[in-house]
């Protein structure tokens, strides 16, 4: 508060909501632990106040309250009374669905989370935070499946097509470069949510669903490799990995991935997710569309090259599974095909067919598994000689033909008519001028 008017007419009135934040906001925090309880407790007052809390929300939000009550909670986490005083504003303006997207952005969930281990015997604490915690959490979380909802629409398209549309909207701005947001930069988005929601079944539905519509964009193969799209979807995983919603939309956005080049195959291929799919398969029995699309990613793995191949391969779990999956649905069907030819029906009904490539596959190896750092055998193929290199010339050699001259025919050996060369006067020698003066 501050005094104003002469000392026979003075007032005492309450300091301004937006210069007090304008303080805070230049993080000139005051080390008084009372100055700081005091702000809390004027926001407190003004936001409960029916005249004024229209006007004080509005001026909480004009002057970023909640980044201002962050850095205020990450400096007094562990004051038990300004966390109470703390969660009594987070109360007064969770209905506003802007500032608990801020607060979900910038942390607040991981200090509101830390205050309630770190007070876990204060009875205020620890009745009121898990409240307000899950209503941010449930308020954040619709938020989010519709802004994902938003970008999964914008993933239908790529890059070209969506600046063409957005031209096409604009048409005063055809001279103009614009700016539109890259596939890749959307589709992270989107897993960021995921991430931050990542025990959420109805936002880890929702963002699975775009990342299959952002896998079936033609920008995805060239733009893959720049998201986090594999350490995502892993860890939703590890946190769903019996849910059958979200198994079979993981599944088949792994498979479509695979396909997409080697190297992203090979790393779906080493998030180890293979084998513990293996173990929870039969808990899917009653979900064909689950296990069908665990046998698709199966299938995407041997396809998607030699890496992903080779670490289906090398897995004594997954090829004892292959093996008997295959053996039991094989011994199914001719069971199934005799009981229908035996009724005159020749119409086959299967919940699940088993991938060519698996079949294939399986042939090949003869169901054996790849042993690590084993070394082929070498196999050495006998060439029969086309000749003996050894025998004799069979028509003669010109030795045999011309035999040595008769001496005396010529005077004077090679020796004696090299020499008689050499003696000769060299005439041209002299009409040279090379190195003479002129």
């Amino acid at each position: 508060y501050i005094k104003m008017g002469n000392d026979n007419k003075s007032k005492i009135v309450p300091i301004p909501i937006p210069n007090v934040f304008s303080r805070l906001k230049e993080c000139v925090f005051p080390d008084d632990r009372e100055a700081i309880l005091d702000f809390l407790e004027m926001m407190d007052i003004n936001l409960t106040d029916p005249k004024r809390g229209a006007l004080s929300m509005q001026q909480f939000k004009d002057c970023d309250g909640i980044i201002i009550l962050i850095k205020l909670m990450k400096k007094m986490v562990e004051d038990a009374t300004f966390v109470q005083l703390a969660i009594q504003v987070l109360e007064l303006v969770k209905t506003s669905v802007p500032l608990m997207m801020d607060f979900i952005q910038f942390g607040g969930l991981d200090l509101l989370e830390k205050a309630i281990r770190v007070h876990s015997k204060d009875d205020i604490i620890a009745l009121e935070a898990p409240k307000c915690l899950r209503y941010i959490v449930a308020v954040g979380a619709k938020v989010t499946v519709a802004e994902i909802k938003k970008e999964e629409v914008n993933l239908q398209m790529c890059s070209h097509c969506a600046e063409i549309i957005e031209r096409a909207k604009r048409p005063q701005f055809s001279t103009i470069e614009l700016k539109i947001p890259k596939s890749s930069d959307r589709i992270n988005r989107v897993l960021k949510f995921m991430d931050n929601y990542i025990q959420r079944v109805d936002v880890v539905i929702a963002g699975l669903d775009a990342v299959v519509t952002y896998t079936k964009n033609p920008d995805a193969s060239s733009t893959i490799r720049d998201t986090t799209v594999f350490t995502v979807l892993g860890r939703a995983y590890t946190s769903h990995s019996q849910n059958t919603a979200i198994i079979w939309r993981l599944c088949l956005a792994f498979s479509i991935i695979a396909m997409l080049n080697p190297e992203s195959a090979a790393d779906i291929a080493r998030l180890d997710i293979h084998e513990p799919m293996v173990t929870n398969f039969k808990a899917f029995h009653t979900q064909p569309m689950a296990q069908q699309q665990i046998l698709n990613l199966f299938a995407a793995y041997i396809r998607g090259g030699p890496k992903s191949r080779t670490m289906i391969h090398k897995s004594n779990v997954v090829m004892s599974f292959l093996k008997e999956f295959i053996t039991t649905r094989d011994e199914a069907y001719q069971a199934e095909q005799l009981k229908r030819r035996a009724e005159d029906d020749d119409i086959m009904h299967f919940e699940i067919a088993i991938p060519l490539a698996i079949r294939t596959f399986m042939r090949e190896t003869k169901g054996e598994v790849l042993v690590e750092g084993g070394k082929k055998k070498k196999t050495t193929i006998e060439v029969k000689q086309r000749r003996n290199f050894g025998e004799k010339p069979v028509f003669g050699t010109v030795n045999d033909i011309y035999s040595k001259g008769e001496a005396g025919l010529i005077s004077g050996g090679p020796e004696e008519l090299a020499a008689a060369s050499n003696q000769q006067e060299r005439d041209w020698e002299s009409a040279l001028t090379y190195g003479k003066k002129k």
